[in-house]
């Protein structure tokens, strides 16, 4: 189950990054992140989610990713403080969900988040 979780992750990335690069042909470069946040759900949130979350955000304001991969992204109070605060430089971002009859409702744990409208294509 991991391993089909982890599978999807790579292609979804592989798709957005392909997509983005078309998008923007006449830029030589660009730059994306991949970060584990370590925002588990319910029972598992003992990790001083509240001040890493404000401390993670401090960091994006303060760089210039393009594109942000964000794995275990599972609580939806990170991800919506997240959008929020960083709108105006990640205008384009989706929260990947799971279908399947195990945990379903945690969706990917995969918060995808980008500068540009080519990210918004996968949706």
């Amino acid at each position: 189950m991991i391993r089909q979780i982890i599978n999807f992750q790579k292609s979804v990335c592989a798709v957005v990054i392909l997509l983005f690069t078309q998008h923007i042909q006449a830029v030589e470069s660009f730059k994306i992140l991949s970060m584990n946040v370590f925002m588990l759900p319910m029972p598992a949130k003992f990790s001083l989610q509240k001040e890493r979350t404000d401390v993670l955000i401090e960091h994006f304001e303060k760089t210039n990713y393009d594109i942000l991969f964000l794995q275990e992204a599972f609580t939806e109070s990170f991800r919506n403080q997240l959008a929020g605060k960083l709108k105006d430089t990640y205008s384009h971002n989706y929260y990947l969900n799971k279908d399947g009859k195990f945990f379903s409702f945690l969706g990917s744990g995969l918060m995808v988040m980008s500068s540009t409208s080519a990210v918004a294509l996968i949706v």
